[in-house]
């Protein structure tokens, strides 16, 4: 009978009284292919860019018979190629690396049956299980499941290691350059309802994220940073006192995905700041109906803030309320109790409107810049208007009227020395009940007295006026009506007393050396600037030198007293009249 070679390992199996003379070189033969079973070799499968097929030699020699199957290329493959493992009737386990040129994937086949993909540059353990036309190839080690430990490589020295999914690219990788795990697919630790603690320790001390298993929680530790986006440009901490979600670039927006979805911050009980601007694009609400809440805004001054207050429904105001911008604003309406009546800002007319029966009452300063338009109003307090014209204008009258029984009307400036106008240049300003000035009056104009009569200067020369012809006059009367004194263009008719009350007057003394001092004056004769009229009297300044209070007023309006030089005339003639008695005796 013939040798045959049906065995998986190609071997020659000599039949009974085959072989005569030859058998122990068989036998050799036969055992150094089991050899070569169990070893490594290297064959160039693929001598073209092209499928191929290797068919294992009966009873010879031969690289695909090797446990460990290098597949090499004599030129770079440039598509994914098959390798059929002939014949199909062998069944074993091998294993076979892809060291191809080119990066291609090679496909391991026997029969029409499965197929194994082997990467460039990986290695895989298949096996054939030899069933002829329809033989298929498995991977060995694809569903292994090891009870003890796996240690790849040794202490210093390792290697890569991938876990591959059931998904085209996603794996795990043991990175051993890096030290380090390479995420490509989803980690499960444990199986429902029975989990493990997992750590993920940082570069410093006391830094890691823990999965709890027993809180069912991922546990940050104070200080340990989440950062989403490409430049960690979210994080999220506790600083061991306060909770941060910070954003470094672009909005940080709390959202839903479907619109009607409510988004809630802050506990029912606890407050909610927002440090810097907040800006809603829709609508807030805060409470629902008959069921609120305070709200606060505050500004940047200490104690200014708008309060919504809930229990009063209204707002109390604490500082100021800005609606639009310079040149932009809205309408702004303020509606009362009564129908029709309400305050309106208009917008496009600038203007602060009092509309129906709305009235206006402040009980403190109102400040205006530009116009109001104000109908029945009623200020109990200050109001001021910043601008360079206050204007109060009336159909017919214009009333400022004061109540208050024991408080005058106070018409003032906030600085000394800013002047108020009272009247239009060519209208006239009534006093209906005294006037009393306590400063200088400066009068731009004369003052009528009457409708024909007036007071003040003539418009070409610093002369003051009284009246319009030369038989107007001043008359100073009693309270009997008895004329005491008269000013009119023939001069000055009755008595001018000078108040010398003593019971008025402090530290009186004699006058001492009046002869000196009267032989010091000097009685000059000149003529007056103004209107070349020639007179006689003294000079203020020179009066001055002698008698100081004597003179009194400013350079250029100087005045000299005549009752103090008189005073001083008449002690010189006393003095006079002494030393004359005293010469006679």
């Amino acid at each position: 009978m013939a040798s045959t070679y049906v065995n998986d390992l190609r071997l020659n199996e000599m039949a009974t009284g085959d072989g005569s003379g030859t058998w122990g070189t068989t036998t050799n033969t036969n055992l150094e292919l089991i050899g070569e079973a169990i070893s490594y070799a290297t064959q160039e499968s693929f001598s073209s860019d092209a499928n191929a097929t290797t068919t294992v030699a009966d009873g010879a020699a031969d690289p695909a018979r090797a446990f460990y199957f290098k597949v090499t290329s004599s030129g770079s493959l440039t598509a994914t190629r098959v390798l059929t493992i002939a014949p199909n009737t062998m069944s074993r386990i091998q294993i076979i690396e892809n060291a191809t040129s080119g990066s291609q994937i090679i496909t391991i086949k026997q029969g029409t049956g499965a197929t194994v993909n082997i990467p460039t540059g990986e290695s895989r353990m298949v096996y054939y299980d030899g069933a002829g036309a329809g033989a298929a190839v498995a991977d060995a080690l694809a569903d292994i499941n090891i009870g003890g430990k796996v240690t790849v490589g040794v202490n210093d020295t390792g290697h890569d290691v991938k876990f591959f999914g059931a998904t085209s690219g996603k794996y795990w990788l043991w990175d051993e350059s890096a030290d380090g795990v390479l995420q490509y697919s989803t980690l499960t630790v444990g199986v429902d309802d029975t989990g493990y603690d997992v750590k993920f320790f940082g570069a410093t001390s006391g830094k890691y994220i823990l999965w709890d298993e027993s809180d069912d929680a991922l546990i940050i530790p104070d200080s340990t940073n989440i950062k989403i986006g490409t430049g960690n440009d979210l994080q999220l901490f506790h600083d061991g006192t306060d909770s941060y979600i910070k954003n470094a670039t672009g909005a940080l927006k709390l959202a839903t995905e479907t619109s009607g979805i409510v988004v809630t911050i802050g506990h029912t009980t606890s407050e909610t700041t927002v440090a810097d601007n907040l800006t809603v694009t829709g609508n807030v609400t805060v409470g629902v109906d008959d069921t609120g809440g305070d709200v606060k805004f505050f500004g940047a001054t200490s104690g200014k803030y708008w309060l919504w207050d809930e229990s009063a429904d209204g707002v109390v105001q604490y500082s100021a309320l800005t609606v639009g911008v310079d040149d932009t604003g809205y309408d702004v309406k303020f509606f009362g109790a009564t129908s029709g009546a309400y305050m309106l800002w208009d917008e496009s007319a600038d203007d602060l409107k009092l509309v129906g029966a709305a009235g206006f009452t402040v009980a403190g300063d109102i400040d205006v810049d530009g116009t109001a338009n104000l109908d029945n109003t009623d200020i109990d307090g200050t109001f001021a208007v910043d601008g360079t014209t206050i204007s109060l204008d009336a159909t017919t009258s214009l009333n400022i009227d004061n109540s208050n029984t024991s408080n005058g009307i106070t018409i003032a400036t906030a600085t000394s020395g800013v002047p108020i106008s009272i009247g239009h240049s060519t209208s006239e300003t009534t006093v209906n009940d005294n006037l009393t000035v306590t400063g200088q009056t400066t009068l731009s104009d004369n003052i009528l007295v009457g409708n024909t009569k007036k007071l003040g200067m003539d418009g070409t020369v610093n002369n003051y006026i009284v009246g319009t012809s030369a038989a107007d006059k001043i008359e100073i009367v009693t309270n009997t009506s008895s004329v005491r004194a008269l000013f009119n263009a023939s001069g000055i008719t009755g008595v001018i007393n000078d108040t010398s009350d003593g019971s008025l007057k402090e530290n009186v003394a004699d006058i001492t050396n009046a002869t000196a001092t009267v032989k010091a004056l000097k009685g000059r004769t000149f003529d007056w600037i103004e209107d070349s009229v020639s007179d006689a009297g003294f000079i203020a300044q020179e009066v001055a030198t002698v008698l100081p209070n004597a003179v009194v007023g400013e350079t250029g309006q100087l005045a000299v007293r005549v009752d103090n030089i008189v005073a001083h005339l008449v002690t010189c003639i006393q003095e006079l009249e002494a030393r004359i008695a005293a010469l006679e005796s």
